[in-house]
């Protein structure tokens, strides 16, 4: 199970969208950091640091997307089948 789980870790982080996604979550936090101290009747700024800057939004939607591209990934190549077979799947160990 120990590897199956570092198999999925590694996947997730060699895909160049990992790196991207970084960048704009950074990106997004520098923004909204940036505007909750330049307009601070529209955004607290000591709200906006106890939200994470509205990070997890961004990283909700991001496994979203990777867990879909994942998926549609197994269909197509044809490995659904044999994960669904498996005791440990890539659902349990995500």
């Amino acid at each position: 199970m120990l590897t199956l789980i570092r198999q999925e870790i590694y996947k997730l982080i060699k895909k160049p969208s990992f790196l991207v996604f970084w960048i704009g979550l950074t990106t997004c936090q520098v923004v909204v950091a940036s505007c909750a101290l330049r307009y601070p009747k529209v955004l607290r700024p000591q709200s906006a640091f106890l939200n994470s800057f509205y990070a997890p939004i961004v990283i909700m939607f991001y496994m979203i997307a990777v867990g879909s591209t994942q998926l549609s990934s197994e269909i197509q190549f044809g490995t659904l089948k044999s994960l669904l077979y498996r005791r440990y799947s890539s659902t349990k160990i995500l």
